[in-house]
């Protein structure tokens, strides 16, 4: 589907409980190739309205699935020997994790 499609649905606000179930799909599916497309998805998630008021609300859980997806895309970033490191960190602070 892509990021900016998402974003094109969800640009009027993006439902509570939503960036829980994106960020627990993504978590558990990630795989290597799909780096640039999750990375691309998170980005565009974040210009949805009222954005940082759906991350205030994440349930425990939910900031947890987000910690793991963000821990797997560093690594991923590591292993590939790119310098996406920093946008990488840069996301996971919109998302509240620290990395």
């Amino acid at each position: 589907m892509g990021g900016q499609r998402l974003l094109d649905i969800f640009k009027p606000e993006l439902g509570f409980g939503l960036l829980g179930e994106f960020a627990h799909c993504l978590n558990c599916e990630l795989k290597s190739d799909d780096f640039e497309s999750v990375v691309d998805i998170l980005q565009k998630l974040c210009d949805s309205n009222r954005f940082t008021l759906t991350v205030q609300f994440l349930s425990g859980k939910e900031k947890n699935c987000l910690q793991g997806l963000f821990e797997k895309l560093q690594e991923q970033v590591a292993a590939s020997n790119t310098n996406d490191n920093a946008g990488v960190k840069e996301l996971a602070q919109k998302y509240g994790v620290t990395l």
